[in-house]
């Protein structure tokens, strides 16, 4: 009877999955969700070339976002602070995948932002869904530049897709964090807001760490009294979160996860 039980409880959690997107946190004003599935990095893309066979697992790529479900706008998200300078939150980290130039000592070409439209092709690098200019100008649009870092382990793929001058500096590997603060001005009147795209072989490694808000206090100035640029987080309406890429249970796996324990529990009274 026992194991009936636990494994009628166990088909119910799998067959409760979620539709479409996954709930992966919910804070006080924001649900955030990526993709139910991640975007499978196709190996006879035209955007790369496959090196050393299947030595690495399969690249997959994710929309995370967040949704504004408190019903006031003020909260609609518009700013993401996730400085380790300014405030103290380490953005998104784990396995990264990132594609980028060298150009030696000319220095290095990142893509960070949505419009650092280098590559033809961005299907397989990691990067904040922001772009650089949106009609303001960048000492108002970023206090801290969104960044990202690459070389931390190497990857098997070859980036393509570039001027014929380029092709041969593109390079791509695995970074371990991307950070920045910056404004998204589009979020005003959007509910929900697409915040990054994430490109990783292990999902289990993403963590997230960052605030999010919406409105800014005091008209959306970026200096304090003293003349000191402050942290987004000490100027807008929203909240400080820390989550995995995991799905959130539902309630009602809740209540079905809590099923053997409540049976092992009555038998052993008996």
């Amino acid at each position: 009877m026992k194991n009936t039980l636990v494994a009628i409880v166990l088909s119910l959690i799998t067959n409760s999955a979620l539709a479409n997107d996954i709930l992966v946190h919910k804070s006080e004003h924001y649900n955030f969700f990526r993709n139910e599935t991640g975007i499978p990095i196709e190996e006879q893309s035209l955007s790369f070339t496959k090196l050393g066979g299947n030595s690495q697992p399969q690249l997959e790529g994710f929309f995370l976002y967040a949704e504004n479900f408190s019903g006031n706008p003020e909260y609609n998200p518009s700013v993401v602070d996730a400085s380790m300078n300014l405030s103290g939150l380490y953005g998104i980290t784990g396995r990264l995948h990132q594609q980028y130039i060298d150009m030696g000592e000319h220095g290095v070409l990142t893509t960070a932002l949505q419009d650092d439209n280098y590559f033809t092709d961005r299907e397989f690098d990691s990067y904040w869904l922001v772009d650089r200019d949106e009609g303001m100008f960048d000492m108002i649009h970023f206090i801290e530049e969104p960044t990202e870092n690459y070389g931390i382990s190497e990857s098997d793929i070859l980036p393509r897709g570039l001027p014929s001058h380029q092709e041969e500096h593109a390079m791509a590997s695995f970074g371990d964090n991307m950070s920045g603060t910056f404004f998204m001005y589009d979020g005003f009147d959007q509910v929900n807001r697409p915040i990054a795209y994430i490109v990783t072989d292990d999902i289990n490694s993403i963590q997230c760490n960052f605030f999010i808000g919406g409105d800014m206090v005091g008209g959306g100035s970026l200096l304090s009294d003293n003349g000191i640029v402050s942290s987004y987080s000490t100027l807008a309406k929203g909240d400080n979160v820390t989550f995995d890429m995991n799905p959130v249970p539902e309630p009602t796996t809740m209540c079905l996860l809590a099923l053997p324990s409540l049976y092992l529990l009555k038998n052993k009274r008996k």
